[in-house]
């Protein structure tokens, strides 16, 4: 029995010496062949899109796509305006905006007239024009008191806003009203006089110079009527977001 399986050993040496390969010395796998898996598709970039828009595909099937992603858009405003000069619609430019932005909660429209915080998306800025008695001023700081949703720039001294900066531009006009008083008594008369203002305000996008919203007050103390154009601006703010923020 020794000598038979002694026998049985010499083939397996002579193979392994005369050089003759076999499955385990080459690194092929006895198991089963898996097949590699699919790559993943390239991130979307902006020049993606606006081959898109050009060869005719409908703006339901790009915001498709941009839902998917991955996708890597530059969103500045100088990005946004060439954009729209290339033919990009405005509802595929706005959920290109959204897609850069931090996550969004998937809220219904009413959970925004209800005033809760929506997030500022990213490259939608707004530049407030310069006015009549620094009302401009007076508009910036409501804006940043009642959280309006964007980024909020003042206009350059003098050169006023560079629409090619700034995703939306606020003008205005102001006119004075004169002064009125108010009488106040502890121990005894006092009058306190203010100046009140009439004013009216609009706000364009500069993308195509569409105006987007307007808003006015009536006669007020300056202060006091800056608040109410916010709070219109506000509560109106469906009208004047870019998509699909207000769906």
């Amino acid at each position: 029995m020794r000598h038979l399986a002694l026998l049985l050993l010499i083939p397996t040496a002579l193979f392994s010496q005369t050089g003759i390969p076999n499955q385990a010395s080459q690194g092929v796998s006895t198991n089963a062949v898996h097949a590699p898996e699919s790559g993943t598709r390239r991130e979307l970039m902006n020049t993606d899109i606006v081959k898109l828009s050009k060869s005719g595909i409908a703006d339901d099937t790009i915001l498709l796509l941009i839902k998917q992603g991955p996708v890597r858009f530059d969103t500045s405003p100088e990005a946004l305006v060439q954009l729209k000069t290339d033919g990009v619609s405005d509802p595929v430019i706005a959920a290109m905006v959204t897609a850069m932005s931090p996550a969004l909660p998937s809220e219904p429209a009413t959970a925004l007239q209800e005033g809760k915080k929506t997030p500022i998306p990213t490259g939608v800025t707004l530049c407030v024009a310069s006015m009549t008695g620094n009302f401009d001023g007076y508009l910036i700081g409501e804006m940043q008191k009642q959280r309006v949703p964007t980024a909020i720039i003042a206009s350059d001294a003098a050169h006023g806003c560079d629409p090619k900066k700034s995703f939306y531009t606020m003008t205005g006009s102001v006119e004075p009203e004169g002064k009125s008083f108010s009488a106040r008594s502890i121990f005894g008369l006092r009058l306190h006089y203010r100046d009140e203002v009439q004013a009216a305000v609009k706000l364009v996008r500069n993308s195509d110079s569409f105006i987007v919203w307007a808003g006015d007050s009536d006669r007020g103390e300056v202060k006091k009527v800056a608040e109410h154009i916010v709070n219109q601006m506000l509560k109106q703010r469906p009208s004047w977001l870019p998509m699909p923020l207000n769906r």
